[in-house]
């Protein structure tokens, strides 16, 4: 279980926790350090961290802090990790550009971190006929950067090739994004977008896009002639 490190604090929160959070001289209730620290926050969800909860302090200038060996990780869970400076006053940022989203598998260890799946993956027809795939790609909380998009199709069988993607779109940051098939003949055809990082993993998006091509498209209107009356 997790505790409020505060209330183990005894004469005058002088336990082996407020040494190690440098809090004995304010009583448990603030972090003195002369350049200021980092604290370290921890909750299942993104957009509300409890900032009472505080899990760990570490000096200003470290490039890596630790959580309490009490913390529990069960398998399958999630959690966001969340670091916020403090200056030699006491004066606390409160942002997420510190964020980091951990995910354990199922035997209880630290999964590996992918790409965000693509949303509103729409497509449509066009002239020739071709079929051209829309989406788009939000970094919100992703595990793993992408450096690209593979396009999927299944060649009009019905079954999609994982192995050979149709094409590869450069990720340019968040945004919409946009592919043009070759000419196909009639049919229906299954499509599917992966976001793909630098290592090569793919996120595990299961969408999975049915469009029907006809032999032809409609009639294109033409202007014969304008007068005016």
């Amino acid at each position: 279980m997790e505790t409020r490190w505060y209330k183990q604090a005894l004469l005058g929160g002088m336990t082996v926790d407020a040494f190690r959070l440098g809090t004995v001289l304010s009583l448990g209730w603030f972090w003195m350090r002369r350049n200021g620290c980092c604290l370290l926050y921890r909750r299942k969800d993104a957009e509300i961290i409890d900032v009472s909860r505080l899990l760990s302090v570490a000096n200003n200038n470290t490039e890596q802090i630790e959580a309490p060996t009490y913390l529990s990780n069960k398998a399958g869970s999630l959690y966001f990790y969340v670091v916020n400076r403090a200056n030699g006053c006491g004066y606390v940022e409160r942002s997420f550009s510190g964020a980091v989203k951990v995910c354990f598998n199922q035997e209880g260890h630290l999964a590996v971190p992918i790409p965000n799946n693509v949303v509103n993956l729409k497509a449509g027809v066009l002239a020739g006929p071709k079929v051209r795939l829309g989406w788009y790609y939000c970094p919100l909380e992703e595990g793993a950067k992408p450096i690209l998009f593979r396009v999927y199709w299944d060649g009009g069988n019905g079954q999609i090739d994982y192995q050979n993607p149709l094409a590869a779109i450069n990720y340019e940051g968040q945004g919409f994004y946009h592919f043009h098939s070759q000419t196909l003949v009639a049919g229906a055809y299954h499509f599917a977008v992966m976001a793909v990082d630098s290592n090569g993993i793919e996120g595990n998006s299961q969408t999975v896009l049915r469009i029907k091509v006809a032999d032809s498209g409609p009639d294109i209107v033409r202007v014969a002639n304008m007068e005016v009356l």
